[in-house]
């Protein structure tokens, strides 16, 4: 047992000295005054936002931003000020004094600051995300939820030499910014949307830190003692990146990538933004929306006519109310976002995108995990609703009435789309099984129903920053 908490202590410390220069590349770059107007912008503090998929379906959701949280699927959105040395950052306990070593022979700091549940929750599930977004083990899943998204951005607005990194493309809640890299990499001028200071320091320090493959190692599982087949399981390291993001000016001389600090629908409506974009790529991100025809209306706003709105993820919906009633004065601290919370099936949502100026061109089910860990015995495997939604010219019909059932289109689309999402549920499994995976797995299909029968404006500031590229 020693040897096993040494171990543990160990990759403790490993991760520490990670976060520890994460934080100290901040200093010589605006990110951390962004991030401070951000926090002042919402009366908050170092809390935020944060959006994740758990294994449980549970949500953690922090006072000052909207989103999923959980300790598997995870995009973080969120808002910060940096603590001084004058006292713990807001939110925390100060550690008694400490007297040295004690008899296991470690130290024990004193008068440091011990972060809330809130903030640890965010630090474990931006490991999560890092070894998801940027690591070899992410792959599988980063096949099942980005390359639908790719193919059909290829698809629908294919890169030519004419108008190469000439199409801007938006990916909102873009976590550590791995499928923004990706877009860029591919011929588009991109830009990826965040609110969690902890996520846009992680991709900071990928983006703009970072001279080679593999050049950190992480232990992003130490913190979840359940469902391991060995112990070597839980401390196991992990390297990111997986590739030198540097490469992305090798693979795209011109590349144009930009990163905005801020709230979706405070950027994003405002009128410079109308018609901006030619796409918008979306995973894992509308369920994070208190009131999804916000997001509806944002996109419609910010896309050029003719441009194409392409969505993968599920409907687990993040402001959903933990059971207070809307009406029940006994909840008075929970944030209004839970209160005034709509939660939509894929039927009526698909209603609205038509309804609001899209017209919906292609739909089919799709089956991914969400920051899991490859070898854990427990795994939540969400069912997914892949769509291409284009917006329509001002005053122009729909191509299909926003009344016709969902149903056919639905139905239809899953069996056409059961050999790709067979596909990459295999490559997933395969991955898994490779990595020692026990062969249960417990799945959460929070759109069953519909894949079966196929039925069915936060105030905020931003500032953009485009990120440094090195060579």
């Amino acid at each position: 047992m020693a040897e096993r908490l040494a171990t543990i202590r160990s990759a403790s410390a490993v991760n520490q000295e990670f976060l520890d220069y994460l934080v100290a590349q901040q200093e010589d770059s605006s990110l951390a005054e962004q991030v401070e107007s951000l926090a002042d912008s919402h009366g908050c503090s170092a809390a935020g936002h944060s959006h994740g998929h758990s294994h449980h379906g549970h949500h953690d959701h922090d006072s000052c931003a909207a989103g999923h949280e959980g300790s598997h699927h995870r995009h973080d959105h969120g808002s910060a000020s940096v603590a001084s040395s004058a006292g713990p950052v807001d939110g925390s306990e100060t550690r008694p004094a400490s007297t040295g070593p004690g008899a296991d022979g470690y130290s024990h700091p004193s008068t440091l600051p011990r972060s809330s549940a809130e903030h640890h929750s965010k630090v474990k599930s931006t490991l999560h995300s890092l070894a998801r977004e940027w690591s070899a083990e992410g792959a599988a899943e980063r096949e099942a939820c980005f390359a639908p998204l790719l193919a059909e951005l290829a698809r629908t607005k294919p890169v030519t030499p004419a108008n190469r990194n000439r199409q801007r493309v938006l990916v909102p809640g873009c976590g550590t910014s791995r499928l923004v890299w990706e877009v860029c990499r591919a011929g588009y001028a991109a830009q990826g949307n965040e609110f969690s200071w902890f996520m846009l320091f992680a991709s900071n320090v990928i983006l703009n830190c970072t001279e080679s493959a593999e050049a950190f190692t992480l232990h992003p599982w130490i913190h979840d003692a359940s469902n391991h087949m060995r112990h070597e399981d839980m401390v196991r390291p992990v390297k990111i990146p997986d590739v030198n993001p540097a490469e992305l000016l090798e693979a795209n001389p011109g590349a144009d990538f930009s990163m905005a600090a801020g709230d979706f629908v405070s950027i994003y409506r405002a009128p410079a933004q109308r018609g901006m974009y030619d796409a918008v790529l979306t995973c894992f991100f509308i369920d994070t929306a208190p009131v999804l025809h916000e997001y509806i209306d944002t996109l419609l706003h910010c896309l050029k006519p003719g441009g194409v709105w392409i969505n993968n993820g599920p409907l687990l919906y993040h402001w959903q109310s933990a059971g207070a009633s809307a009406d029940d004065d006994s909840h008075g601290g929970m944030d209004e976002r839970y209160q005034r919370s709509v939660e939509l099936p894929y039927a009526d949502v698909r209603y609205a995108v038509i309804a609001s100026g899209f017209d919906v061109v292609n739909e089919k089910m799709g089956r991914s995990s969400y920051a899991a860990n490859p070898r854990s015995l427990m795994k939540t495997v969400f069912s997914t609703v892949q769509f291409t939604a284009v917006r329509r010219a001002d005053g122009a019909a729909p191509a299909v009435s926003a009344t016709a059932s969902a149903s056919a289109s639905l139905s239809s689309a899953d069996a056409g789309s059961s050999r790709s999402v067979a596909s990459a549920s295999a490559a997933a499994r395969a991955a898994q099984a490779g990595a020692g995976a026990a062969d249960g797995e417990e799945e959460m299909s929070g759109l069953s129903a519909v894949a079966g029968s196929g039925s069915g404006g936060v105030g905020g500031s931003s500032k953009k920053s485009k990120l440094k590229k090195k060579r």
